[in-house]
């Protein structure tokens, strides 16, 4: 068993979402236990929907229509908050079946107004699976094709798109061209936890960024459709294949940020990459992230445009105390050489108060700066500082043997 988002990581890490067709699927385990249930509760569905094909590649048209279709079902007008999970965990619940997957016993709800029709939570997960009503890809690909202005039109009867929630990201499971059955909804669940099935594509709610992970004949596979939301936003917007704006593809699967070049590549040593998150997409305030998590740690290159470099030490040193104050200090570690003219302009590393090493780095070239944070535990401090030796010559620093000898001190 493997989480949504476990499961995409490693998919992108291998490239197949974008060089490869979608993969034969293993088969999920057919003596798993599954109980319908009556609920006198429970809104009533057709249970009719069958899962809608797509060819892949996806032309241009359903492409379009895919990301609208997407956009138009999962945005929320109310801002990117917690929906649906707070309406979910205030509802009172109304089980119209349970079933077995991933080794664990899921219950089946009903739902209405702002609840899904359908919704799926198992103890011991924190993530969850839902079902939402929205425009069938036809009146989605007009929507798309007529400019994207106000209301689809609803031609057509609706579709309905099977969710998965995982650390506040949406995975779209499957589409259907009508309501799903409990039974369906079970099947489906069980496939994209249990076996090699991908997402079809994953839906952030901060600035509604879709990254689709079906093969394209053109066009970028992720578009953000509301880039304004972002930096007023509580949090990142989420890329995990590259938009062809913010984010390029580059040799082996690396992806190339705007504006700074900086290359994000499939791994750092043991530090494989998670996402791109977009902080701010302006040109004059980009500000973007390159995610990477090991077995036991995770670290984050975050390059930001910022042409006055007046305050990079006030700031900086700022930020460094009230991260120490978070975290706590137990003990000091060597720091690596710094100063105007070195590799890292200034960097602090430590244990915290949970025996973890904390490691800040900040360095400037030109109008871009690059803070680099990492957290390992104290028995991975070599494969943290081979990654960190990696970042660093991947920014293009003049001298490798600084970095080599802050190494060997470590």
């Amino acid at each position: 068993m493997h989480s949504l988002r476990g499961a995409v990581a490693a998919l992108l890490i291998t490239g197949l979402p974008v060089l490869a067709a979608q993969p034969a699927f293993a088969q999920a385990k057919p003596e798993r236990m599954f109980q319908q249930m009556a609920a006198a509760c429970a809104a009533p569905l057709a249970e009719t929907g069958k899962p809608v094909v797509l060819k892949t590649p996806l032309d241009p048209a359903t492409r379009g229509a895919l990301i609208s279709a997407i956009f138009l079902t999962l945005h929320d007008p109310s801002g990117p908050g917690r929906w649906p999970e707070k309406e979910i965990e205030a509802a009172q619940p109304c089980a119209v079946a349970r079933f077995e997957v991933a080794d664990a016993i899921w219950t089946l709800n009903s739902g209405s107004g702002r609840l899904p029709v359908r919704w799926a939570g198992a103890t011991g997960h924190d993530d969850f699976f839902f079902v939402m009503r929205g425009p069938s890809l036809s009146d989605a690909r007009a929507w798309d094709q007529g400019g994207r202005q106000g209301l689809p039109a609803a031609s057509n009867a609706p579709a309905y798109y099977l969710v998965g929630r995982d650390r506040g990201a949406n995975y779209i499971g499957q589409i259907y061209d009508g309501p799903p059955s409990a039974r369906r909804i079970a099947d489906d669940i069980a496939e994209l936890l249990e076996t090699d099935r991908r997402a079809i594509a994953v839906h952030d709610p901060v600035g509604d960024a879709i990254s689709l992970l079906i093969p394209l004949e053109d066009g970028p596979q992720a578009e953000i459709l509301r880039p304004q939301d972002i930096a007023g936003a509580d949090g990142f917007a989420a890329l995990y294949v590259p938009d062809d704006h913010l984010i390029t593809w580059g040799d082996d699967a690396a992806f190339v940020m705007r504006g700074s070049g900086f290359v994000c590549p499939r791994a750092f040593g043991t530090y494989e990459r998670q996402v791109l998150g977009v902080y701010d997409p302006d040109d004059a305030r980009l500000n973007m992230a390159c995610m990477l998590e090991s077995d036991t740690g995770w670290a984050t290159i975050y390059v930001t445009r910022q042409p006055d470099a007046s305050k990079d030490k006030l700031l900086v040193n700022a930020g460094l105390k009230e991260l120490e104050k978070a975290v706590g200090v137990a003990a000091r570690l060597t720091d690596p050489p710094q100063g105007p003219k070195a590799q890292v302009q200034i960097g602090r590393n430590w244990v915290d108060n949970q025996g973890r090493v904390q490691v800040v780095l900040f360095l400037r070239r030109g109008e871009y700066t690059y803070d680099i944070r990492q957290v390992h535990p104290k028995a991975d401090i070599q494969a943290g500082g081979e990654a960190l030796i990696a970042i660093l010559n991947q920014i293009d620093l003049p001298d490798a043997r600084t970095a080599e000898g802050w190494r060997a001190r470590r």
